[in-house]
Formats: structure tokens, sequence, C-alpha cells
């Protein structure tokens, strides 16, 4: 798998940075109506418990602990897209209007 780093991103920035999603507010919307009923809340509260809340000893492999990070990462980025979806569309601003400065 490539890295998603962009270029001319310094340091670790790119880390945290938000992944784009292809499919943008219509796929957050299809995630928040997926796990919006009381299966779609057990299974995230599945996904949380064997992922985020869980933790490996100081024995573990680093190949165990990269493995778990991937999954953290794909659950938080499921919650990403079920919160976006929650709120949803972006308001894009009409071209032409600037928001003015109030003073």
């Amino acid at each position: 798998m490539g890295e998603s780093r962009s270029p001319g991103t310094p340091g670790w920035a790119w880390l945290s940075a938000a992944p784009t999603v292809a499919g943008g507010d219509d796929l957050a919307a299809a995630f928040a109506r997926c796990f919006s009923g009381a299966d779609g809340i057990r299974v995230l509260t599945h996904l949380r418990a064997v992922t985020t809340e869980r933790s490996l000893g100081p024995d573990a492999p680093d190949t165990a602990l990269r493995h778990l990070e991937g999954q953290r990462q794909l659950v938080q980025a499921i919650h990403a897209l079920i919160a976006r979806g929650r709120a949803g569309p972006a308001v894009q601003p009409s071209p032409g209007s600037a928001v003015q400065p109030s003073h």
C-alpha cells in the first residue's frame, strides 16, 4: 500500500490530515444511515471495543501493534464519516458572495 503523504507536507503533519473520501457527502450520508439504527450502534460499539478500547501488552510484537493501529484508524474513519453524514452536506458559498468582516 502506498503512503498518502502529499508532496510538500513537512514532517509528520500528513499523518494527522483528514483523509479525502471519494463520494464526499453522499458517502458520508450513506454511512450515517447505515449506522443509525440499533444494529448499527451495536456494530460500532463492538468495533470500538475490539480496536480503540483494546490494549496490547509490553511484549507485543511491532507487527501486532501496527495491525491494531490500522484497525483503530479504520474505526475512526468510519466514525468521522458518520459524524459528517449526520451533520449534513457542507455549505458551499455561492460564487460572488464574499463574507464581509464585521467591525
